[in-house]
């Protein structure tokens, strides 16, 4: 890769992070359970949203991620997770600690085994 085309990426990649970052920030806690992250090329998750607990809905559809940490345990209230159309290899075990959860969307990744 070229080096110009990877700043450009790298650019990229932290103007997506940021953009998320802000939605996060904006996000009213007492009139919305919905927050849709999808379509931002995202790597990683900004460490903001694991504090939104009373999150129902999460679309992080159509983004980069290769992994999903941990830390997605402490949205203790989420139903539906979105995760369609990124780079997933594998789930953490702590997914399994979201008892409210009963919709994953896991199409189109590189899942192996479930």
């Amino acid at each position: 890769m070229a080096k110009n085309e990877e700043s450009m990426n790298i650019e990229k990649v932290t103007q997506s992070y940021l953009r998320a970052s802000s939605l996060i920030q904006q996000y009213d806690y007492n009139d919305t359970d919905y927050l849709d992250l999808s379509g931002l090329y995202l790597k990683s998750l900004p460490e903001e949203l694991f504090q939104l607990e009373t999150l129902r809905v999460l679309d992080l559809s159509d983004n980069s991620l290769d992994h999903l940490p941990e830390e997605i345990a402490q949205l203790k209230d989420l139903e539906v997770l979105r995760l369609s159309r990124n780079h997933l290899k594998d789930l953490p075990p702590a997914l399994a600690r979201l008892d409210r959860l009963f919709q994953l969307d896991l199409a189109s990744n590189q899942l192996s085994q479930l």
